[in-house]
């Protein structure tokens, strides 16, 4: 993303993809990495994880994101 908040608003506007770390699960996840990381990566880095949910379903979660931004 442009910077951290474009970046968090795309992160709270997915509702398929929910927002949290990944730990392994079987569901999709999506984080913004400079929350947690700092000046260590940049601050418009979002980090997704792909679960087991059908991939047009994903697809459109983040589309729909993205037009919020």
């Amino acid at each position: 993303m442009a910077d951290g908040k474009t970046a968090l608003k795309v992160e709270s506007a997915t509702q398929l993809i929910e927002n949290a770390t990944s730990l392994g699960g079987v569901t999709s996840k999506i984080e913004s990495r400079a929350r947690w990381e700092g000046e260590r990566v940049p601050p418009g880095l979002l980090r997704v994880s792909v679960g087991l949910e059908n991939v047009e379903a994903l697809w459109a979660d983040l589309e729909q994101a993205l037009a919020k931004e």
